[in-house]
């Protein structure tokens, strides 16, 4: 069983997406097709391509001021 839709995982799967191919390829509809999902279901947890673009630049942000214990 697939594990449930979040915005989590969702930005997870863009930002995996983006690494493997590039920004240009990043569109709602491949999203989905990644997720293995439709793409109105990604939209009950990302109103827009806009606010995922955001929320991939905050998780960036995130992780760049919070890196992990053990990196030097």
């Amino acid at each position: 069983m697939a594990e449930p839709l979040s915005v989590e995982r969702i930005v997870d799967e863009a930002i995996a997406l983006v690494d493997d191919e590039g920004a240009s390829a990043l569109s709602m509809r491949r999203l989905a097709a990644r997720l293995g999902t439709s793409t109105m279901a990604t939209y009950h947890h990302v109103p827009d391509k806009g606010a995922l673009v955001e929320a991939i630049a905050e998780r960036i942000m995130r992780d760049l001021a919070d890196p992990e214990p053990d990196v030097p």
